[in-house]
Parts: structure tokens; sequence; C-alpha cells
């Protein structure tokens, strides 16, 4: 167990960001707040400077309710946050009555990405936040707009990080829609540099900012010398005792972040060389420090363990995959990897075309099999290719149209839906399937009998689309429980369950209408008995379940799409198949973590670093079949083991 965390200092900043102390403790217009139960009303003096214990009375007890928590890169300010949330809920909690804890707000972390202030107004876009992330919201019995009471009605406090990475245009106009639209509990966390430039357009008045201090290099040096065993390798000591020395020098600087404190404990061992960085020679600067520091985190976690399982790939490898992924994030300014919007990293077409080719063979299988054995051979197995290319045309067409909603994860179940939805898909569909079926019929029936079941089909398919859409949207409507917060693995394993269940509602539904179709069809247009019309609307109802359902599912399903984006960078060596393994790994291996069902490089400042150094790395090519004959017959297993 490590020793206790590293003491966070702040003070008032003295940077150009906000108003005057009094207007944070002095009430003059605009919202203001009691002090949450329990907490006395904060001063000036206790806003002038402190710790991170000290942030929950300074939160409870500002007068404005608006607290701003500042700092440089790694200088700890999610941690910060992170601290005062558990804080501020470990206090709620202990409040004796459920009227008493009533009065108390709920405090929340967000992050700023997806809102631009251009097009959606603050309070529409938490709203919107809420329900996606706590989709219990969304349930009958809160009624139709729950979330945006809760904001309404001051019973959130709001944190929201990462204003510093969202685009720099829109920071301005960011603070400026929080100073007009905030009337509850506000916590922004941003770097300081960006702040002083983004306030030339607005600033949050009435706003206490506070910025933490750097790491003194005296305690760095106890804290280093506190995860050491009682006799301390050389190098150890001659670190330790020249930050206590040289409280100037580049080593103290670099290690002025937590962050960095944190890299020299967990990335050097006892006997490692850690006096190499006192070096001024090989570091010129501080940042060169951080460079280094940064650089030894993959290697460290992806050393070879004894007795532990061995890595999935090795250190240059991992570095090539994590720098793709840290690129792609960079290019479009975000720092959240959510697997379902990896798929926009790719071509979609190759996806569609993998999704038709899938469909239209298992199409062409069931309606050949079952036009042999009614038709015979040659005009069965026209049918079977003719509906085929029908089904493989459709949903790969579907495919294509979904692929916005297929991004988002439970974009079918935890919406609600109105009338219009369905009957817009209903009617879509029915026109497609409509065209398609009698086009097919008539390729092997004639014109007459292929507009009647073309016919029949399109409505039908209005029918199907519009029913399932309803019973969806009640069989998948969410609970007034409180959902435990979800991983990105557990989200993968739900939607995987998701889209089988949508696969299947369509599946019975498609074959139930369509099974009744075929029996009206052969009825009227072949013109034979009720015991034959049963049979043939009994296959029909086989086959257009097993076909539609999987075409539905593979159409609309989140984890199908990404499954077929892994296997696309793949191909391309930019990531191996089973992206979603490897992301768990990394979080594994506290290269990454996990906010929710999105992983986050263990820091912004790594993520930067990877994909800085990308193009650096040679691109990792796949790996070669080895050829048993010329390794031995005991290659394919080694082989196979490795892989």
């Amino acid at each position: 167990m490590y020793p206790a965390s590293i003491l966070l200092r702040w003070q008032w900043s003295n940077r150009q960001v906000t108003g005057p102390v009094t207007a944070a403790v002095v009430g003059d217009g605009g919202t203001r707040f009691v002090p949450l139960t329990g907490m006395a009303a904060i001063t000036a003096e206790r806003l002038q400077s402190g710790t991170l214990k000290d942030l929950l009375g300074v939160y409870g007890g500002l007068d404005s309710g608006r607290l701003i928590i500042m700092g440089g890169p790694g200088a700890g300010k999610t941690s910060a946050a992170i601290m005062l949330l558990l804080d501020a809920l470990r206090h709620r909690a202990v409040l004796g009555t459920v009227e008493a804890r009533a009065l108390v707000p709920v405090p929340l972390l967000f992050t700023l990405r997806g809102w631009d202030p251009n097009r959606k107004s603050f309070a529409d876009w938490l709203a919107d936040r809420l329900e996606r992330d706590y989709g219990f919201l969304t349930a009958r019995q809160y009624g139709p707009d729950a979330a945006a009471q809760l904001i309404a009605g001051g019973y959130l406090t709001v944190i929201l990080d990462g204003l510093d990475e969202i685009p720099e245009r829109l920071r301005p106009v960011v603070l400026r829609e929080l100073d007009e639209e905030a009337t509850f509990r506000l916590v922004v966390l941003t770097r300081s540099d960006e702040l002083v430039t983004a306030v030339s357009g607005a600033h949050l008045v009435g706003a206490a900012a506070l910025e933490l201090c750097p790491v003194e290099p005296q305690q760095a040096a106890q804290y280093l010398a506190n995860c050491q065993i009682d006799s301390p390798s050389s190098a150890w000591q001659r670190l330790i005792e020249h930050l206590r020395h040289h409280p100037d020098s580049m080593l103290a600087q670099a290690l002025g972040a937590p962050l960095m404190v944190t890299l020299v404990r967990d990335t050097y061992r006892h006997g490692d060389p850690v006096d190499e960085l006192i070096d001024s020679s090989r570091f010129a600067n501080p940042g060169a420090i951080e460079d280094h520091l940064l650089d030894r985190v993959l290697p460290i976690a992806y050393i070879q363990h004894s007795g532990r399982p061995a890595p999935p790939c090795t250190v240059d490898e991992a570095r090539q995959r994590l720098g793709f992924l840290a690129r792609h994030m960079n290019d479009e300014s975000i720092r959240d990897l959510a697997w379902w919007q990896i798929p926009r990293w790719v071509p979609a077409w190759p996806r569609a075309l993998t999704t038709a080719l899938v469909v239209g063979l298992v199409g062409e299988l069931v309606f050949g099999l079952r036009g042999v054995l009614r038709d015979g051979f040659k005009r069965g197995l026209t049918y079977g290719l003719a509906a085929g290319l029908t089904y493989a045309l459709v949903f790969g067409l579907a495919s294509v149209i979904c692929k916005g909603y297929s991004q988002q994860p439970g974009w079918l179940p935890w919406r609600r839906t109105d009338i219009r939805t369905p009957l817009m898909f209903g009617l879509m569909g029915g026109l497609v399937f409509g065209i398609a079926n009698g086009l097919t019929a008539g390729l092997v029936y004639g014109s007459a009998k292929g507009l009647t079941i073309g016919l029949v089909g399109g409505f039908s398919n209005v029918f199907i689309v519009g029913v399932a859409f309803g019973l969806l949207s009640r069989l998948a409507e969410p609970s007034a429980e409180a959902a435990s917060s979800i991983g990105p693995r557990a989200l993968w394993r739900k939607e995987r369950q998701r889209g089988l269940k949508t696969g299947l509602v369509f599946g019975l539904t498609a074959g139930l209408v369509y099974g009744l179709g075929n029996g009206v069809d052969y009825g009227l247009v072949f013109k034979v008995g009720l015991k034959a019309s049963l049979v043939a609307a009994f296959v029909g109802m086989l086959t257009n379940a097993l076909t539609f359902g999987l075409g539905v599912v593979l159409a609309s399903s989140t984890t199908w799409t990404a499954m077929l984006a892994s296997a696309q960078l793949r191909r391309r060596g930019e990531t191996p198949v089973r992206l979603l393994n490897f992301l768990e790994d990394a979080h594994a291996r506290e290269v990454l973590r996990c906010v929710g069902p999105i992983y986050q490089f263990r820091h912004a400042r790594l993520q930067d670093r990877l994909a800085r150094v990308r193009e650096e790395v040679p691109l990792v090519q796949p790996p070669q079949v080895v050829h048993a004959k010329s390794r031995g017959p005991m290659a394919w297993v080694a082989k196979l083991r490795a892989n």
C-alpha cells in the first residue's frame, strides 16, 4: 500500500479570471445560496489558501455557489474534483433523515464534450446527458421531463471538467452561457492559461477561482522516500537528496506536478537507475524529464512479470496501437474513447457490404431451400438467389441508414418513440420491400403474380416495423430503479443482448406477419386449398423470422458495427481484431482509466505524448504464419499461444 496521498494545496488565484473575492462571499444580487446543512458560510479569509480537505467547506459555504478549480497540466484538477465529489456524497449520506438529505444537492461530474452552445442551451444539453447516462430518469413513473426538473429545482450540483479541451472559439461562449443559465451550484475545472484566454469574452460572475499550487520539492522528496523500503538504493538516495538540496533544479520543477511525482514512483523500481533524472546533460529542461517519464509508462506496463500471464503484445505494438488511438482522439479534440464511436474512423461501405453479404447468403440459403422444396430445383434456386439479393440490398441499405443511430448505444430502447418514427421506417421499409418482393416474384412467377406478392409484402412490412417499434419501446421501458455504474465491457454485453432482443422482436413480428402474408399469397395467387396455405404460412413464418431477425440485428447492432470496424483497423495493422480486449487489458495495466462506459488515457499528457511519437514508431504488420516444417512440430503450438 502506498503512503498517504501528496498533500495538495490551493490559493486564491491572482490571475484575471474572475471578480473580487467579495463577489463570491457577499450577496449582492443574482442567485445566492445558503450554506449546506452542517456547514458555515465561507469567508474571504478562508478563500485565501487551503488544502483539498478544505474544498468541501468552500463548496458548501460559498454564497455565490460557483467554484473554479484551475491549475497547470498534471496539477491534480480531476483528482481534486473527485475528492470533492466523494466528500460531498459522504456529507450528504451522514445526514440523519431523508428530508435533510433532500435539501443537499447531489453532485455529478460531467465533461463538456459534445456541447456546442451555438446549437443547444446548457439546460437542454445537461438534460440530455442525464437521460443518456442515467436511463432510469426516462421511466414513465418520473414523467416526461424528470431530468429537466432536477436541474431547474436545484437538486443537483454540476461539476464540469474539460473546459480547456473544447475548441478555443467556444470557450468564451460556454462561459457566457454558464454565467447566464447556471442557477445551481457549479464547479468548473480548467487549465489556468486556457481560462485566462477564455475570460476575455466572458467570465463566471461571482465565482471563486482557486488555483492548485505546485508540489514543493521537500514534499516530493519526502513522499518518494516514504515509498521506498527502509534502506533505499544509492540511486534513490541521490535523487531524494538532490530534491531536498536543490529546490530550483530542473528535476524539482518537473516534479512540481503530482502526475510526475507518481510517474517516478510507478515507473522506477528499487534497483533502477532513478538518479539518471538528475543528469542535466541528458535532460536540458523540465519538459525533457516529463517526456522521459511519460515514455516509461508503456515499457513498465507491458513488462513480463513472474507468475503473471504474458502481455498480449510487445511494448512497440502497444505504443503503435495506443498511439494510433491517441492521434485520432487528438484529431477530434476529445479525451474520451468510446468503443461505439470508433467506426467513425474507417469507411462505412465495407461494413455495409459485409452486412449485405452475410444476410444475402443466409437469405439465399433459406429461401432457396424453401423454393426447391416447393417449386423444384431450377425455379427454387432462382427464387432463392433473387430473395437473397433482395435481403442483401435491403439490409445493406438499412445498415447505412442506421449508421448514425448504431454509433449510439441503446439508440432504440432508451429513446421514447412516437408514432412518426415507426411510421417513417415502416413506409420506407414497405416501399423497398414491396418493390424488391415484387421484382423477385415477377422474375419467378410472372408480372401479375409479382405485383400481387409485392403489394402484400409491402403493406406487411409497414405493419411489421410499426408493431416492432411499438413492442420494443414497451419492452425496453427503463425501470425507475437506479442502475449501478456500468463499465465499457458491461455496456458491450448489454448492447449485444439488446441487439439480439431487437432482432428477436423484429424476427418474430416479421415471421408472423409474413407467414400470414405468405398464406394469403398462396390462397389468392396460386389458388391452393386451406391446408396448403397453412403450410405455406408456417414455412414463411420460419424463413422470414430467421432472415429478417438476423438482418435487423446486423444492420442496427452497435457491437456488430464495432466488431467490423475493429477488423478494418486490424487489416491496416493499426489495432488488434479484439479491440475491446486490448482496451480492457490496457485499463488493467493502468494505462487507461474508465469513466463509466468510456475509456480515457491515464492522463491527457500521456495521450498527447503518445500521439506525438506515433509517427516515429514503424507500423507493426500482422504476424506472419509460421510453417511447422521449418520450425519443428511444436511451432504451431507456440504460435497459437503467442496469438
